[in-house]
C-alpha cells in the first residue's frame, strides 16, 4: 500500500517494512523496519510518517531525522489482561491522522473497535465500540472538529465525534465495505464495497447522493487474474480518494487500473494502467 506524501511515496507491506520512495528517480531512501507483524497502513501528515500493524501498534517516524519518536500501543484484546503492559495489542488493520497531525486514530481486526491517540502526549483518548466486524477503513473529516467515518466488515459506515465519544450516524450499505474518504471540504463521503460499488454519501445530512457500480469496469480487466483468483476474488475496490476539485472520485483495487469517475454523471471518465506484467497474455494457468 502506498500514499503520496509531497515528492515522496510511502508503503507498508507484509515483510514489516515501511519504505520512503523518491517519485521522480524511484529510489527508496529510507526504510524502517520496527514493526512485528505486517504493516497494515499508512498515514503522513506535517513530515511525519504514521504505520499502523497486525503487531498492535502505530509507530510515528520523523521524515527530517529518519527516526522514530513515537509508539502508540492498542489494548491487548480482552483475553489478556489489560495490567499486563507485555501483552501485544490489538491487531491493527487501518489507520488515519489529522492534517495538523495532533490526532491519530487506527482500527482494529478484534475485538472491533477504534483507538485514539494524542499525537503529543502519547496518551490513548479513546476506544470507540460500536462495529460488528473488523474496522478496515478510517477517515477524519478534514474540516477538523474530531469528525471520523469508520467502515467496517459489518456493513456499515459510522461517522463519530470523537472528542465527545459520539456515534452520530450510521450508513448502511448492503456489502462490506472496504475504504471510505472524504471530499476536501467534508461535504462528501465516498464509500468502497467488496460488491465493487462506490457509494457517495452527503455526509452533513447523511443521505445518500449517487451509487456508482464499478464491478462492470473492474470485470474487464478481470481476464488478467488466474483462474484461481476469479473462483475466491470478486472484483471490488480497496482504496479510494477525491481529485482536488472534488468532481471526481479515483478509486483503485483488485484489477490493474485506477478507475476515474465522475461523481455528479456517475461515469468512468478514464482508466489508468498501474501494473504491467510479462504474464499479460490471457493465460489461466494456475
Amino acid at each position: 500500500m502506498e500514499i503520496e506524501f509531497g515528492r515522496t511515496c510511502v508503503s507498508g507491506a507484509d515483510d514489516r517494512r515501511v519504505k520512503v520512495w523518491s517519485d521522480s528517480s524511484g529510489f527508496c531512501f529510507a526504510t524502517f523496519a520496527d514493526h512485528q507483524a505486517p504493516v497494515t497502513a499508512v498515514a503522513c501528515a506535517r513530515n511525519v510518517v504514521f504505520s499502523a500493524s497486525r503487531d498492535g501498534t502505530v509507530r510515528a517516524y520523523d521524515l527530517r531525522r529518519y527516526r522514530q519518536f513515537r509508539v502508540f500501543k492498542a489494548p491487548p484484546p480482552r483475553a489478556s489482561k489489560i495490567s499486563d503492559t507485555s501483552a501485544p495489542g490489538a491487531p491493527l488493520v487501518s489507520l488515519a491522522v489529522d492534517a495538523d497531525a495532533e490526532l491519530v486514530c487506527a482500527g482494529g481486526d478484534e475485538p472491533f473497535e477504534v483507538y485514539v491517540w494524542s499525537v503529543r502526549s502519547g496518551q490513548l483518548l479513546d476506544a470507540l465500540a460500536a462495529h460488528e466486524g473488523p474496522v478496515c477503513a478510517l477517515a477524519l473529516d478534514p474540516r477538523g472538529g474530531g469528525g471520523l467515518a469508520s467502515g467496517s466488515w459489518d456493513k456499515t459506515v459510522r461517522l463519530w465525534k470523537v472528542y465527545r465519544n459520539e456515534m452520530e450516524e450510521s450508513l448502511e450499505h448492503s456489502a462490506e465495505v472496504l475504504a471510505v474518504a472524504y471530499r476536501r471540504d467534508g461535504g462528501q463521503l465516498v464509500v468502497a464495497c467488496l460488491d465493487g460499488a462506490l457509494h457517495v454519501w452527503n455526509s452533513k445530512t447523511a443521505k445518500l447522493l449517487y451509487t456508482i457500480d464499478g464491478s462492470r469496469d473492474l470485470a474487464k480487466s478481470d481476464r488478467f487474474l488466474t483462474k484461481r483468483q476469479r473462483k475466491s476474488e470478486q472484483p471490488h475496490f480497496t482504496c479510494v480518494a477525491y481529485s482536488a476539485d472534488g468532481e471526481r472520485v479515483l478509486a483503485g483495487g483488485s484489477g490493474r487500473f485506477v478507475c476515474c469517475y465522475a461523481v455528479t454523471q456517475q461515469v468512468l471518465v478514464a482508466k489508468f494502467r498501474v501494473s504491467h506484467r510479462r504474464d499479460d497474455s490471457d493465460s489461466d494457468s494456475d
